[in-house]
Protein backbone atom coordinates (compact mmCIF):
# COMPACT_ATOMS: atom_id res chain seq x y z
CA UNK A 1 0.00 0.00 0.00
CA UNK A 2 2.54 2.47 0.95
CA UNK A 3 4.33 1.91 -2.42
CA UNK A 4 1.23 2.49 -4.32
CA UNK A 5 1.32 5.97 -2.63
CA UNK A 6 4.74 6.96 -3.24
CA UNK A 7 4.85 5.60 -6.92
CA UNK A 8 2.72 9.07 -7.90
CA UNK A 9 4.57 11.32 -6.30
CA UNK A 10 7.67 9.58 -7.81
CA UNK A 11 6.35 10.02 -10.98
CA UNK A 12 5.13 13.25 -10.55
CA UNK A 13 8.72 14.74 -9.59
CA UNK A 14 10.52 12.46 -12.47
CA UNK A 15 8.48 14.86 -15.01
CA UNK A 16 9.01 17.93 -13.16
CA UNK A 17 12.43 17.23 -14.04
CA UNK A 18 12.23 16.11 -17.38
CA UNK A 19 10.16 19.21 -18.14
CA UNK A 20 12.97 21.51 -16.34
CA UNK A 21 15.72 20.01 -18.33
CA UNK A 22 14.12 20.46 -21.78
CA UNK A 23 14.09 24.16 -21.10
CA UNK A 24 17.89 25.00 -21.46
CA UNK A 25 20.50 26.34 -23.72
CA UNK A 26 22.70 23.26 -25.15
CA UNK A 27 25.15 25.15 -27.16
CA UNK A 28 27.94 28.22 -25.36
CA UNK A 29 27.55 30.36 -28.65
CA UNK A 30 23.49 31.24 -27.61
CA UNK A 31 24.58 34.50 -26.24
CA UNK A 32 26.54 35.42 -29.52
CA UNK A 33 24.16 34.14 -31.62
CA UNK A 34 21.10 35.67 -30.29
CA UNK A 35 23.12 39.24 -30.01
CA UNK A 36 24.26 39.12 -33.55
CA UNK A 37 20.82 38.64 -34.77
CA UNK A 38 17.68 38.82 -32.46
CA UNK A 39 15.32 37.58 -35.07
CA UNK A 40 17.02 34.22 -35.45
CA UNK A 41 14.87 33.59 -31.82
CA UNK A 42 11.56 34.18 -34.05
CA UNK A 43 12.66 31.34 -36.44
CA UNK A 44 12.58 27.76 -36.26
CA UNK A 45 16.40 26.43 -37.07
CA UNK A 46 19.44 26.23 -35.24
CA UNK A 47 19.16 28.38 -32.23
CA UNK A 48 15.90 28.35 -31.37
CA UNK A 49 16.63 24.33 -31.09
CA UNK A 50 19.84 24.87 -29.07
CA UNK A 51 19.01 28.13 -27.14
CA UNK A 52 15.46 27.90 -26.03
CA UNK A 53 16.13 29.13 -22.53
CA UNK A 54 17.94 32.18 -23.68
CA UNK A 55 15.06 32.85 -26.80
CA UNK A 56 12.90 32.66 -23.53
CA UNK A 57 10.58 29.98 -25.44
CA UNK A 58 10.31 27.90 -21.97
CA UNK A 59 10.77 28.82 -18.62
CA UNK A 60 10.95 31.80 -16.13
CA UNK A 61 10.99 35.08 -17.89
CA UNK A 62 14.54 36.85 -18.01
CA UNK A 63 15.69 40.11 -16.25
CA UNK A 64 15.67 42.48 -19.08
CA UNK A 65 19.65 43.45 -17.87
CA UNK A 66 20.26 39.97 -19.04
CA UNK A 67 18.01 39.50 -21.74
CA UNK A 68 20.73 39.51 -24.56
CA UNK A 69 18.20 40.21 -27.24
CA UNK A 70 18.23 43.85 -25.75
CA UNK A 71 22.55 44.13 -26.33
CA UNK A 72 23.52 46.72 -28.67
CA UNK A 73 25.30 45.45 -31.62
CA UNK A 74 28.37 47.23 -30.51
CA UNK A 75 28.22 45.25 -27.74
CA UNK A 76 27.80 41.53 -29.21
CA UNK A 77 31.35 40.55 -29.01
CA UNK A 78 30.70 40.44 -25.23
CA UNK A 79 27.77 38.82 -25.07
CA UNK A 80 28.94 35.71 -23.90
CA UNK A 81 29.70 37.72 -20.49
CA UNK A 82 26.33 38.80 -19.86
CA UNK A 83 24.78 36.71 -16.47
CA UNK A 84 25.96 35.98 -12.95
CA UNK A 85 28.80 34.18 -12.40
CA UNK A 86 29.14 32.68 -8.81
CA UNK A 87 32.00 30.45 -7.52
CA UNK A 88 31.58 28.74 -3.80
CA UNK A 89 34.65 26.78 -4.56
CA UNK A 90 36.63 28.46 -1.85
CA UNK A 91 39.55 30.60 -3.03
CA UNK A 92 42.64 30.75 -1.14
CA UNK A 93 44.41 33.98 -0.88
CA UNK A 94 48.05 34.77 0.35
CA UNK A 95 49.40 37.72 1.65
CA UNK A 96 52.24 38.09 3.63
CA UNK A 97 50.76 41.16 5.95
CA UNK A 98 47.69 39.40 6.71
CA UNK A 99 46.49 35.55 7.32
CA UNK A 100 45.26 33.07 5.12
CA UNK A 101 41.88 33.23 3.97
CA UNK A 102 39.53 31.31 2.06
CA UNK A 103 36.74 32.91 -0.11
CA UNK A 104 33.73 32.97 -2.26
CA UNK A 105 32.85 35.43 -5.94
CA UNK A 106 29.93 36.90 -7.50
CA UNK A 107 30.50 38.70 -10.89
CA UNK A 108 27.30 39.96 -12.09
CA UNK A 109 27.61 41.54 -15.93
CA UNK A 110 24.14 43.33 -17.18
CA UNK A 111 23.13 45.21 -19.97
CA UNK A 112 23.25 49.22 -19.14
CA UNK A 113 20.44 51.53 -20.00
CA UNK A 114 23.23 54.46 -20.00
CA UNK A 115 25.42 54.95 -22.00
CA UNK A 116 28.99 55.84 -21.47
CA UNK A 117 30.38 58.78 -23.55
CA UNK A 118 28.04 57.89 -26.34
CA UNK A 119 28.48 54.30 -26.21
CA UNK A 120 26.68 51.59 -24.49
CA UNK A 121 28.40 49.33 -22.25
CA UNK A 122 27.53 46.47 -19.86
CA UNK A 123 27.15 46.98 -15.85
CA UNK A 124 30.08 45.19 -13.86
CA UNK A 125 29.86 44.07 -9.84
CA UNK A 126 32.42 41.66 -8.04
CA UNK A 127 31.50 41.26 -4.60
CA UNK A 128 34.08 38.39 -2.89
CA UNK A 129 33.61 37.26 0.94
CA UNK A 130 34.99 34.82 4.02
CA UNK A 131 33.19 31.46 2.90
CA UNK A 132 34.72 30.46 6.61
CA UNK A 133 31.64 32.08 8.32
CA UNK A 134 27.69 30.60 8.51
CA UNK A 135 26.15 32.43 5.38
CA UNK A 136 23.82 33.92 7.58
CA UNK A 137 26.99 36.90 8.78
CA UNK A 138 28.11 37.35 5.77
CA UNK A 139 31.13 39.28 5.90
CA UNK A 140 32.32 40.80 2.77
CA UNK A 141 35.79 41.06 1.76
CA UNK A 142 36.24 42.75 -1.46
CA UNK A 143 33.66 44.87 -3.64
CA UNK A 144 33.81 46.69 -6.78
CA UNK A 145 31.71 47.90 -9.45
CA UNK A 146 32.00 49.93 -12.54
CA UNK A 147 31.44 49.39 -16.47
CA UNK A 148 32.54 47.38 -19.64
CA UNK A 149 32.75 49.39 -22.62
CA UNK A 150 34.21 47.85 -26.63
CA UNK A 151 35.45 49.95 -29.15
CA UNK A 152 36.14 48.64 -32.61
CA UNK A 153 39.73 49.15 -33.84
CA UNK A 154 38.75 49.03 -37.58
CA UNK A 155 42.84 48.65 -38.83
CA UNK A 156 43.62 45.93 -36.36
CA UNK A 157 39.84 44.46 -37.18
CA UNK A 158 39.36 43.26 -33.13
CA UNK A 159 37.41 44.66 -30.48
CA UNK A 160 39.19 46.64 -27.15
CA UNK A 161 37.18 45.71 -24.28
CA UNK A 162 37.66 48.78 -21.51
CA UNK A 163 37.40 47.70 -17.95
CA UNK A 164 36.53 50.67 -15.72
CA UNK A 165 36.07 50.22 -12.02
CA UNK A 166 35.47 52.27 -9.10
CA UNK A 167 37.29 53.44 -6.62
CA UNK A 168 40.50 51.53 -8.85
CA UNK A 169 43.12 53.69 -9.83
CA UNK A 170 43.32 50.99 -13.58
CA UNK A 171 42.68 50.47 -16.65
CA UNK A 172 42.20 47.64 -19.11
CA UNK A 173 42.23 47.23 -22.10
CA UNK A 174 41.16 43.50 -23.81
CA UNK A 175 41.09 42.42 -27.01
CA UNK A 176 38.55 39.70 -27.98
CA UNK A 177 39.25 37.54 -30.88
CA UNK A 178 35.98 34.54 -30.07
CA UNK A 179 35.98 33.54 -26.87
CA UNK A 180 39.89 33.81 -26.11
CA UNK A 181 41.06 37.69 -24.35
CA UNK A 182 44.54 39.29 -24.21
CA UNK A 183 44.31 41.18 -21.21
CA UNK A 184 46.71 44.03 -20.68
CA UNK A 185 46.32 46.31 -17.45
CA UNK A 186 47.51 49.46 -17.40
CA UNK A 187 48.24 51.21 -13.69
CA UNK A 188 48.10 55.00 -13.14
CA UNK A 189 48.93 56.00 -9.81
CA UNK A 190 47.75 59.19 -8.55
CA UNK A 191 50.38 61.64 -6.97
Amino acid sequence: MQLFLFLPVLLSLTTTAVKLNKCRNTDMNCAVWIASNRSTCDEPGLVMEHCPRMCQACGERIDPAYDVRRLPKELKSVAWMVGRWRSEFGGKAFFPTIPKFTYGEQIDISISDITRRGKPSLNYTAFAWDISVPETELVEIHSENGYISVNHDEKAEVDIISLTTAMSNERRDDDVEGRAMLIQKTNTACE
